[in-house]
């Protein structure tokens, strides 16, 4: 079975592919969680995240395709650049493809999205945190009620190190395959510059009529897309 690991974005967690982790299984796909903050901790660093990821990765036996969402973009291009002879593939879900030294700020504010004017950073926590009536209209503009009083109870701060690290690319991670799946209702990475990215750097692109998260709204539509990129 093809193996996938799932790279959620900031204020998440593994929890947001809960409905998407199933279907990826059905169609004979093997779903690995990563949890960035390693069980909501706002202690665990960037450095530590990744070394995390890296040692997970190193530990399966075969190449793997990271599915990287939002933030994790960043993530997922970092470590790639570390273990890239262990990455089959990239998947950028709506995520951040940073230029060299860049940070995950740094490209939010580029970007028109609707994040930056909800960010609260707290410099004394350590923490960015999205004022809560920014959280619907970033994240779940599409989503029923159900599943946004679902996703509303989950989120968690984020550490503050998360966004403001930059990412060293090595040459190697220009060299591996990358896709990306645009999401055209998206508030938080506006589709517009989800296309500039994905023009740049990916040598597939495909598109979701949703909001930030298609985990929650199209999983089976998502499903489809990353078992035809890994496949």
């Amino acid at each position: 079975m093809n193996k996938v690991i799932l790279i959620h974005g900031a204020w998440h967690g593994p929890w947001c592919w809960f409905k998407t982790t199933p279907i990826l299984t059905e169609l004979g796909i093997t779903p690995i969680l990563f949890d960035l903050n390693y069980n909501n901790s706002i202690e665990m660093s960037f450095e530590q995240s990744i070394e995390k990821l890296c040692q997970l990765i190193k530990d399966i036996d075969e190449p793997v395709t990271i599915v990287a969402h939002s933030m994790g973009g960043v993530h997922a291009s970092a470590v790639a650049s570390l273990v890239p002879e262990k990455i089959k593939s990239i998947i950028y879900l709506s995520a951040f493809i940073p230029e060299n030294n860049e940070s995950c700020l740094s490209m939010a504010l580029k970007d028109h999205g609707v994040v930056p004017y909800g960010l609260e950073i707290k410099e004394d926590l350590n923490v960015a945190l999205v004022n809560s009536s920014f959280i619907k209209p970033s994240f779940y503009n599409d989503l029923n009620d159900e599943d946004f009083n679902y996703c509303i109870q989950r989120i968690t701060p984020q550490s503050l190190e998360h966004y403001t690290a930059k990412v060293h690319l090595s040459n190697d991670f220009f060299i591996i395959p990358k896709y990306y799946i645009k999401c055209m209702r998206d508030h938080a990475i506006t589709p517009g510059f989800q296309n500039i990215m994905a023009s740049a750097n990916c040598q597939n692109v495909a598109s979701l009529d949703s909001g930030h998260s298609p985990f929650i709204n199209m999983p089976r539509e998502l499903a489809t897309l990353i078992y035809k990129f890994t496949t």
